[in-house]
């Protein structure tokens, strides 16, 4: 048995489906897996009797080399790990800090109502979009990001609103095509803040499937933005609904790109594994690609402004001030969100750097003759 499968570890995360063809698995850093065959059984053994994963290799009746093949692929998945390793820690140091906000259950409730009354909803967006969007290019709206006679609070309220109503329609995707949603929250993406839905279970979905729900966010915040921008107009002022709206558009525009853990990014990716073409899925993976490049390129251009600007001003605010002062704690807790940043971000760099080793590989593979 290799030295890893040595010592005691343990089943981590939770099986979020059964099928008569595999069993999804999920674990604590999110990542969701598609069991099958061998590997099913032993996590499936492990669960119900409470076993380490030396114990469960040890009720396989397969070869010594296939166990150990077993071991230290289900290690690298993360399915198996130490307690340590796969603790509250290791999340932060990997990068994957989420903060959910709305329970499952909650979640779960809201698209059912949705779903009982989907074509009142659907015609609440139609209507509502067509009139919001009417009158307020009847006052004079227009794309702008000026400040003069604009109510912040407001603005972020409204927006606020409207990232959940994306998430929503994420989840609804998913409801409506028979699987469950799960919670919503935040989560640090890069060197943001992010809103984000629980939507693993899409993983039961075909291809198509998932990329309804990867899409749905963005197609149910669209015309949403033209009922709020109405709205602002009426009570407010055409330049906060302006401002509003720009934020907005800047926002969907580059969600929509294929950057990594977009959802233009998720969409793209289910295309490829849709892709019967292999010319095709490899060009799409390619593309993949270059957008994430594309994607880290901003990321580490935002990380060093942000940097670049904070750390400089806390270095000062502490040498020069006697105490801790309001703007020192803010400082503070800026650079601790910059840090997490950077952890994110190198995280995604890392993950992203395997899957292009791993697509070089494949190409090669696929270019060697038979």
């Amino acid at each position: 048995m290799s030295e890893l499968s040595k010592e005691h570890h343990v089943l981590t995360g939770r099986i979020l489906a059964d099928q008569k063809e595999f069993a999804l698995f999920e674990t604590q850093s999110g990542r969701v897996h598609r069991l099958s065959g061998p590997a099913r059984g032993l996590c499936e053994r492990a669960l119900h009797y409470d076993m380490n994963l030396t114990q469960a290799l040890n009720t396989l009746d397969v070869e010594q080399k296939i166990k150990d093949a077993l071991s230290a692929s289900l290690q690298k998945c993360e399915i198996f790990g130490s307690p340590l390793k796969n603790s509250i820690r290791r999340k932060i140091l990997r990068g994957r800090i989420e903060l959910p906000i709305f329970r499952e259950a909650w979640v779960q409730w809201a698209c059912s109502m949705i779903h009982r009354q989907r074509f009142l909803f659907l015609g609440f967006l139609l209507i509502g979009s067509i009139m919001g969007a009417t009158y307020w290019t009847a006052q004079g709206g227009s794309l702008s990001m000026g400040r003069e006679g604009v109510s912040g609070s407001v603005v972020f309220l409204f927006f606020l609103l409207n990232t959940l109503v994306h998430e929503l329609g994420h989840a609804y995707a998913l409801h409506h095509q028979g699987q469950k949603p799960g919670v919503i929250g935040f989560k640090i993406h890069g060197p943001m803040l992010a809103a984000y839905t629980d939507v693993n279970r899409a993983w039961m979905l075909e291809p198509r499937g998932r990329a309804v729900v990867s899409a749905a966010g963005l197609m149910v915040q669209w015309p949403m933005t033209f009922i709020l921008a109405g709205l602002l107009t009426a009570r407010y002022g055409v330049e906060t609904a302006d401002f509003f709206f720009s934020l907005t558009l800047i926002t969907i525009a580059f969600m929509a790109l294929p950057i990594r853990e977009n959802d233009g990014d998720w969409v793209l990716k289910d295309l490829i594994a849709g892709a019967r073409n292999n010319l095709f899925k490899s060009a799409l993976t390619w593309l993949r690609h270059v957008f994430t490049v594309i994607g880290f390129g901003f990321f580490a251009v935002v990380l060093f402004r942000a940097w670049s600007m904070i750390l400089p001003t806390l270095i000062e605010k502490l040498i020069q001030a006697n105490g801790i002062d309001g703007m020192t704690v803010l400082l503070i807790l800026l650079t601790v969100f910059i840090f997490l940043g950077t952890l994110s971000f190198t995280g995604m760099v890392l993950r992203v750097g395997r899957g292009v080793l791993e697509t070089l590989k494949k190409t090669k593979t696929a270019a060697e003759p038979a």
